[in-house]
């Protein structure tokens, strides 16, 4: 309730280490967070009470690096997050940040090899985004999306940087999916699950 994030992880034991602070005094209302491979570290991104978008990361020492911005006046109100490898040799993975604003457009960001972060491209712009899902499959990011109408649609990046366009996700497991009041995706099996939850509290996955 004082908008200040904690960090929590379980340790070899099986037990939860106890709460330390990523960010007090920072005035966050939402988080998304993700791990960077190869160096295992947690990291989060946070929209604050203004609407900007800082990023955080654990170094190895277990303490936190400092918030950096990712978008300030972007007008943010929901974001959710990924990894790509960025390099080969060596293999490095950066982290990216998929956005929807006070418009309820939908933007990308990604972090570069040299810590800085690309400028907002659009994903999807005059899509009445309600709420939005971040999945990396085969090193590309997905982008799914619950619009106001209630109906969910996924879009990916092409290997040029482009995005595909968006398409319809099914009805799901059977009738009465959509119109949907929330929704989430999830990466498994190099597979992407969409879930929707309709307003007579019934949920669907395709």
């Amino acid at each position: 309730g004082a908008e200040n994030i904690y960090y929590n992880s379980i340790n070899s034991t099986g037990n939860f280490s106890g709460w330390s602070p990523v960010g007090i005094n920072v005035g966050a209302v939402s988080i998304a967070t993700g791990v960077l491979p190869i160096s295992n570290s947690p990291y989060v991104v946070m929209i604050n009470g203004d609407y900007n978008v800082y990023y955080e990361s654990q170094m190895s020492n277990g303490a936190w690096a400092g918030w950096t911005p990712v978008g300030v006046n972007v007008g943010a109100v929901e974001v959710s997050t990924g990894v790509i490898q960025a390099s080969l040799a060596p293999a490095v993975y950066e982290p990216y940040v998929v956005m929807m604003n006070t418009a309820r457009n939908v933007y990308y960001t990604v972090r570069n090899l040299n810590g800085s972060w690309s400028n907002w491209s659009p994903v999807g712009v005059g899509v009445g985004a309600a709420s939005i899902s971040a999945t990396t499959i085969a090193n590309r990011p997905n982008v799914s999306l619950l619009n106001t109408a209630g109906n969910i649609y996924i879009n990916t990046q092409s290997s040029s940087g482009s995005w595909l366009g968006w398409s319809p996700v099914g009805s799901g497991s059977g009738s009465g999916a959509t119109p949907a009041i929330a929704s989430s995706a999830i990466l498994a099996d190099y597979n992407n699950y969409e879930f929707a939850l309709n307003g007579s509290g019934q949920l669907y996955s395709a």
